[in-house]
């Protein structure tokens, strides 16, 4: 595969704006709903603030030469309910979290030193695409549940709410249409985009 943009490459200035809304919109997005999704009272506010520092702190480390905005990861969901529903409490929960963390971070350093001194073949032989794209695929199904519930109006009970027991059918209203609508809308457009 060969880079458009090389390390030191700059793309022209109108390209700069479009590929900073993009990143905005797609890094945004994650970081917004990925707390929303958890729950236990994560701060939509403390993810934002978080994702912000560790941006500042990775333009740092890599001298500015990769202009990346750093968000939320749909890949930790599960490790995240996890450290709620086995946790005693709310704030031992968090406590999982910060040390999943820390955990997950120190990981990654010690990926990029022996990236750094053994370069990066060793990674397409330990992770070819047969596993990258099943991986991605696994992280995408496991979100489909919410998609669904967002669909149907933003909770799990809604679609309760829509079905009428006595007529053994599902009863729409403009709010359920308008979600439905919004969430095919949204399917349509991310296919088209991707194709």
């Amino acid at each position: 595969m060969k880079l458009i943009y090389g390390v030191q490459d700059k793309p022209k200035g109108g390209q700069i704006v479009l590929f900073a809304l993009q990143q905005l919109l797609a890094i945004m997005a994650a970081t917004i709903a990925v707390p929303m999704i958890v729950g236990n009272g994560m701060s939509t506010s403390a993810a934002l603030f978080g994702a912000g520092v560790g941006t500042l702190v990775y333009l740092l480390f890599t001298k500015f030469r990769s202009p990346v905005f750093l968000g939320s990861s749909f890949a930790f969901l599960g490790s995240m309910a996890a450290a709620f529903s086995g946790a005693i409490s709310v704030s031992v929960g968090y406590f999982g979290l910060i040390i999943g963390a820390a955990m997950a971070g120190l990981i990654y350093v010690i990926i990029a030193l022996v990236v750094k001194f053994a370069g990066t073949k060793w990674i397409n032989k330990l992770m070819p695409a047969v596993v990258i794209g099943p991986t991605v695929a696994i992280i995408g199904l496991s979100l489909a549940g919410g998609a669904v519930k967002d669909v149907l109006g933003g909770n799990g009970t809604y679609a309760d709410q829509i079905y009428n027991a006595s007529l053994q059918a599902f009863v729409l209203d403009t709010h359920a249409v308008l979600c439905m609508v919004c969430g095919l809308v949204t399917l349509i457009v991310t296919i088209v985009c991707s194709v």
